[in-house]
């Protein structure tokens, strides 16, 4: 059985595929968490600290940035990880409070 790409997997959970979904987190959640990760280096601890914001807090972010990334990937444009990328960004700010309308 050869593995599925993220894109493929990301149509198929937009379609209501639970499954797809979940194969689609077991091979993204690496990705995600680390994305984060650097995210809290950059900014550093006592920044995010100053704002309430843990490591495990935006690990737990991750979650609901990859699901934003699934409702709004849209085939035969980016792929997959460039939605991934910005939905990372956007609830990392939303989480510091410096997300702007």
């Amino acid at each position: 059985m050869t593995p599925r790409s993220y894109e493929q997997l990301a149509i198929e959970a937009r379609q209501g595929s639970r499954a797809a979904l979940y194969a689609l987190w077991q091979q993204a959640e690496r990705l995600v968490n680390s994305k984060f990760r650097g995210l809290y280096c950059h900014y550093g601890p006592s920044q995010c600290a100053a704002h309430g914001v843990t490591l495990d807090d935006l690990y737990q972010e991750g979650w609901f940035a990859f699901l934003a990334a699934v409702r709004a990937y849209k085939p035969g444009g980016w792929k997959f990880n460039t939605y991934l990328h910005y939905a990372c960004k956007n609830r990392f700010r939303a989480a510091m409070g410096t997300d702007r309308p």
